[in-house]
């Protein structure tokens, strides 16, 4: 723990705070012998309160309260800090706990559950403002090739890469995450699929722009994207997946590296069996 636990230099009190986990409340520093013998020099007048902040035993920082007027803090004050403590404590580590069950652990990007989830308010969401809402799916060209020639840890971090790259091409309100494997997804509220071609394009260029090396040797990485959106080119949330995959597809069997929206000549089925004979 306490190789986790970082206290900036100078900060004594917060430090022993951390080791102990103990809370600690002076009400005059300048007479406070517990005090006096944790911070021995540049001490002003005043009074303190230092709380641990500590979840099932698990320490996630430190509260610090002060006044340049000594005895300004009472008793009340000190438990009133303390259940604060507490209370920020749970709900800190409720949102570390939340966090950590949407996100997928290698690539850092939102996981496949919370993508359907998002999908479906984004869908209601459509609907009840009239818009639209259109989905990128992509997936690494020749991935398991890749693995293949290069080993797996290469492959992790050719996924890591594509995923900060797609974080950074798209707008802060687009959601972008893992569907699983080399394939990934991006929710784009209030875009037609016209629209979203233009970040999908983006992050195609971005990605076959990028210098990725191994042993300093420049290794290629392109990807294929489809594009569908809602309503116009699907009913409901399957309807939107599978005609976005279906584009995805139509892109891999056209040469790769491209991006291509969704149309009504492609044909769903017989792209849906080629996948399932795969």
């Amino acid at each position: 723990m306490k190789k986790e636990t970082r206290v900036g230099v100078g900060e004594p009190i917060s430090g022993w705070v951390v080791e102990t986990g103990q809370p600690l409340f002076v009400e005059d520093v300048e007479t406070d012998h517990t005090f006096l013998s944790i911070k021995k020099s540049n001490i002003s007048r005043g009074t303190l309160i230092s709380v641990p902040l500590k979840a099932k035993d698990k320490l996630l920082g430190v509260i610090n309260v002060s006044k340049s007027v000594p005895n300004s803090f009472s008793k009340k004050d000190f438990d009133l800090y303390k259940n604060l403590a507490n209370q920020a404590s749970i709900a800190i580590e409720n949102a570390r706990l939340y966090k950590y069950a949407v996100t997928d652990e290698m690539t850092k990007l939102y996981n496949h559950r919370y993508f359907q989830q998002r999908l479906d308010e984004e869908l209601l969401r459509a609907d009840r403002y009239e818009n639209q809402v259109s989905l990128i799916m992509l997936d690494v060209d020749h991935f398991k090739k890749f693995n293949d020639t290069y080993g797996h840890p290469e492959g992790d971090r050719v996924l890591k890469t594509v995923s900060k790259l797609l974080e950074s091409n798209v707008r802060e309100i687009d959601i972008v995450a893992r569907y699983g494997g080399e394939e990934f997804v991006v929710i784009c509220p209030e875009k037609d699929s016209g629209g979203a071609l233009a970040p999908a394009n983006r992050i195609r260029t971005a990605i076959e722009g990028f210098d990725f090396r191994i042993n300093s040797v420049h290794v290629p990485i392109t990807i294929s994207l489809g594009v569908a959106s809602y309503p116009d080119q699907a009913r409901n949330k399957s309807e939107l997946v599978t005609r976005a995959d279906t584009a995805l597809y139509y892109s891999k069997e056209n040469g790769r590296n491209r991006a291509t929206r969704f149309n009504s000549d492609m044909n769903i089925e017989a792209v849906l069996q080629k996948k399932k004979a795969k």
